[in-house]
């Protein structure tokens, strides 16, 4: 989050925090009450579930990874988001201590 009510000419932004999303966010749009994070790969693909059948040579035959994968659409109300910024904020910064 950047707050841009500070922006100053010629001076660099400070990003103000950050928020939580899903695996490789994409898009994000805000409505008047929500703010809406696309997420391209969502909770990531996880292990391989069981075989699908044998192949020709009798190995297991498994689903193509990419199949495995779909994205996600998160909502968070804007009221929520203003409140606990400086919450989400501190686990950041200690997270990448």
């Amino acid at each position: 989050m950047f707050d841009l009510t500070r922006l100053e000419s010629g001076q660099p932004v400070q990003a103000a925090g950050f928020i939580p999303t899903q695996w490789y966010p994409t898009v994000v749009a805000a409505t008047s009450k929500d703010l809406l994070i696309a997420t391209a790969k969502g909770r990531g693909s996880g292990p391989n579930p069981k075989s699908l059948g044998k192949t020709k040579d009798g190995r297991p035959r498994y689903p193509y990874v990419a199949a495995l994968i779909n994205g996600s659409l998160g909502r968070i109300a804007l009221v929520i988001l203003a409140r606990i910024s400086r919450i989400l904020q501190g686990q950041c910064a200690r997270a990448t201590r």
